[in-house]
């Protein structure tokens, strides 16, 4: 009988043990899950500016392209 008690001990024990470890990767992966949200946050901003950024650049060259176009190009009707 004492040996029964004995190895039921253990496996509470055991069994407390892993209840411990499974909190204390649940409180790490909580951390982790909120860095993701950080990083999720900022990567988004991060390529709106660079989609902002292209297309102002765009903009630019199709307007420097226009005025080139028109300044340097004759017009019509003078040979």
């Amino acid at each position: 009988m004492l040996h029964l008690v004995y190895s039921q001990g253990v496996l509470v024990d055991n069994i407390e043990s892993n209840v411990q470890s499974a909190t204390d990767f649940v409180g790490h992966a909580r951390v982790q899950v909120n860095r993701a949200v950080v990083y999720k946050k900022s990567a988004q901003r991060l390529k709106c500016a660079i989609v902002l950024a292209l297309v102002v650049l765009l903009l630019v060259l199709f307007l420097l392209l226009i005025f080139l176009i028109t300044k340097f190009l004759p017009s019509g009707g003078s040979h």
